[in-house]
């Protein structure tokens, strides 16, 4: 797209940026990324766009497909941690205990359930 765009350059009235998000998917514990960092930075001044357009890969468009729509259209990551707390049993009595790392396991097939049987996903942008 940003080939395309320069190419362009004299038929397009006004100024195109092009901005590549830093640590867009999270930034590394301690430091500062995405698109906030831009705006903070002041990505947006000088001059203050009048659109923006984002772009991203997607595995569901074929090649030279393009899909669009207006507002989101991506999802976002979050972090979260849980801790399981399991009960100590001798290897010839574990039913007298928690094996923690079956519940955790348990926890993670949970989890992988909500992405693959739950959400709705759109087949194809229009």
């Amino acid at each position: 797209m940003a080939e395309v765009l320069s190419q362009m350059r004299g038929q397009i009235p006004g100024a195109v940026k092009f901005l590549f998000q830093p640590a867009e998917e999270g930034a590394p514990p301690g430091e500062e990324g995405g698109a906030g960092l831009m705006v903070k930075e002041g990505a947006l001044e000088n001059p203050r766009p009048l659109a923006i357009l984002g772009l991203h890969v997607s595995p569901e468009l074929q090649t030279g497909q393009l899909g669009y729509r207006a507002g989101p259209a991506q999802a976002s990551s979050d972090v979260f941690h849980i801790t399981v707390h399991g009960k100590m049993a001798h290897a010839a009595s574990p039913h007298k205990g928690v094996d923690t790392i079956l519940v955790a396991a348990e926890c993670v097939t949970a989890l992988q359930s909500i992405a693959s049987r739950r959400l709705t996903r759109w087949s194809r942008w229009s």
